[in-house]
């Protein structure tokens, strides 16, 4: 007897604590965590960002995550899909989350377009229900605008949080505002009523607004996300959890770093809110980039098919090469763990979990090691001296 009430106390223990999630360019899809599942268990990680793959009724494969924009996804092909994820269902990862797009690649998408709006948001009801019956955590939005930068402004071309990229009407700032606002307690109101229960992880929301960028929000890159996100709040069932990603902290290594991107959140962030008393409600993870910035150096590998020496501090700019230490990023995930309201996600590129090749991985076990250590220390990670 008593070795089963100190076996429920450990468990109900582990259902209160920070979780770890795994994002990167090894984004898995429903089978791959069917695949990959032994290597999943026996991660760090309490779950992963993942992608649906689905086939249309003429076969075609599409990407739920990066279509969701552009064109409905029908019950019956989604149905395949949601029953591979339930296929995939593990006790030892309960934290998946469903990644959903907000910003299309490859066509103008603007506040204003009401038919556009009603495929995405009638698609981000379908990903709820498909959350609900996999019993996935919930949907990771992702607001990124991943067009190509516009030669004369430097910019995305496209990107529907940023009013000098409007694409339908030559209406003001503000007007955007209200109706960024409307977009976002729309998506809420129908998300929740699908599934009051749902976590909405945005990779960033205010704080890539407000912490990447200055001067008015008329003018910022994702100056219209913050009336976003008020609009979800606003909305939101009172079950429903909101989370900013902040991806801003991607390079951050010390506590005193996080703790600066909360309080951000609550005091400058706070000046770009049509409702700052709503922010109490929004919740707080962190990004962290562990092979941090390697896009561009390890670009020339790419090309010649090579795999990348990330982990080198030589193929880096001293400036960044603190970032990029095994020892610096064990302490990163100790402290974002320490100072999360739930949730620590860590993003790679070079770097490959899901993969039973150690080349093609590309992981060297240093920083696997840095991960699992990080996460053993938060325990006693940023206390007060």
């Amino acid at each position: 007897m008593r070795r089963a009430i100190l076996l429920l106390v450990a468990l109900a223990l582990a259902g209160c604590g920070p979780r770890l999630l795994q994002w990167g360019w090894d984004e898995p899809d429903q089978r791959d965590l069917l695949r990959y599942r032994f290597l999943m268990e026996r991660s760090p990680f309490d779950g992963v960002i993942l992608r649906l793959t689905t086939l249309d009724a003429a076969g075609r494969p599409h990407n739920f995550a990066w279509e969701a924009a552009a064109r409905p996804f029908p019950r019956e092909e989604l149905v395949p899909a949601v029953a591979d994820l339930k296929a995939a269902a593990s006790n030892r990862l309960r934290h998946h989350f469903l990644r959903m797009n907000l910003n299309p690649a490859d066509r103008p998408f603007d506040l204003f377009d009401d038919a556009a709006w009603a495929t995405l948001t009638d698609n981000l009801v379908a990903a709820a229900r498909a959350a609900w019956e996999a019993d996935l955590a919930g949907l990771l939005l992702d607001p990124e605008a991943y067009s190509e930068p516009d030669p004369g402004a430097g910019r995305p071309r496209h990107n529907v949080f940023d009013h000098t990229r409007r694409a339908l009407t030559d209406r003001p700032f503000a007007a955007y505002r209200e109706q960024a606002f409307r977009r976002g307690f729309a998506i809420a109101q129908s998300v929740g009523g699908a599934h009051p229960e749902i976590t909405l992880l945005l990779a960033f929301g205010y704080s890539g607004a407000c912490l990447l960028e200055d001067g008015e929000p008329s003018g910022r890159t994702y100056g219209l996300l913050p009336a976003f996100v008020d609009g979800m709040l606003a909305a939101r069932p009172s079950r429903m959890r909101i989370v900013d990603g902040f991806e801003p902290t991607y390079g951050a290594r010390a506590c005193g770093e996080f703790g600066a991107a909360r309080r951000a959140l609550r005091d400058r962030c706070a000046a770009l809110s049509l409702a700052p008393e709503r922010l109490a409600d929004l919740e707080v993870a962190f990004g962290l980039w562990m092979d941090y910035r390697s896009t561009g150096p390890c670009a020339r590998f790419g090309a010649a098919g090579q795999p990348c020496p990330w982990y080198d501090p030589m193929l880096h700019p001293e400036s960044r090469r603190e970032q990029l230490d095994p020892g610096r990023f064990r302490d990163a995930v100790a402290a974002a763990l320490a100072l999360t309201d739930g949730y620590v996600w860590i993003y790679a590129e070079q770097a490959r979990w899901w993969t039973t090749d150690p080349q093609a991985a590309n992981l060297p076990a240093a920083y696997a090691e840095a991960v699992r250590a990080g996460r053993q220390a938060a325990g006693t990670a940023c206390r007060e001296p």
